[in-house]
């Protein structure tokens, strides 16, 4: 199940050099239509959500270590790298 979420234009107003992000936040000062709760709750579920956490708070990233999988079966070029 794909779990997609991007507000349709104008759900949350915003200053052409944000983010929806920065308009959500905005809005819930205000109140929170029924639509815009929903849309920020689907984003909460969202099951990379817990992974962008811990990454939000490291100190520093491995992300040839996250993304290769291991253990390698054959010597890697550095071209061939993802």
């Amino acid at each position: 199940m794909e779990i997609v979420v991007v507000p349709p234009p104008g759900m949350f107003p915003k200053a052409a050099h944000e983010e929806w992000t920065d308009g959500a936040i905005l809005a819930a000062e205000k109140g929170l239509s029924p639509e815009q709760r929903a849309l920020l709750q689907r984003a909460a579920a969202h099951p990379a959500r817990d992974e962008f956490a811990r990454l939000a708070h490291a100190k520093e990233a491995d992300v040839y270590g996250a993304i290769l999988k291991l253990p390698l079966t054959a010597p890697l070029h550095p071209t061939e790298y993802p």
